[in-house]
């Protein structure tokens, strides 16, 4: 069984708290996200390639925090967008089609 499996719960009480200074109050606070990618990688986790009809496509648009100094180029605060297409004999014709079609849905022609 590896680590996704198992519940929060359970991997919080294998936790040596005297060793990693974690309370349970400070596990169970919100945190602000600094990517999109692990929701990426949930849908991944997600999909069943021999039972599923393929391809399959998921895109994220997610808003994201980072610890920036801000000024006139860079905020602290931003927009990531992460796509997936799982599939067999996808090429690289798919993904422009992909992009182009996640754009113009976007509004952008």
């Amino acid at each position: 069984m590896g680590w996704h499996d198992r519940d929060l719960e359970q991997v919080y009480n294998e936790l040596d708290a005297d060793e990693t200074g974690l309370s349970r109050e400070e596990a169970e606070k919100n945190v602000l996200r600094t990517h999109t990618t692990a929701e990426t990688i949930r849908r991944i986790h997600e999909i069943d390639i021999n039972e599923e009809d393929l391809p399959k496509k998921f895109f994220t648009l997610g808003r994201n925090f980072r610890n920036e100094t801000v000024d006139r180029h860079h905020l602290a605060e931003f927009y990531q967008t992460d796509g997936i297409v799982v599939g067999e004999d996808l090429s690289f014709k798919n993904l422009k089609g992909y992009i182009s079609e996640f754009f113009k849905q976007m509004g952008y022609e």
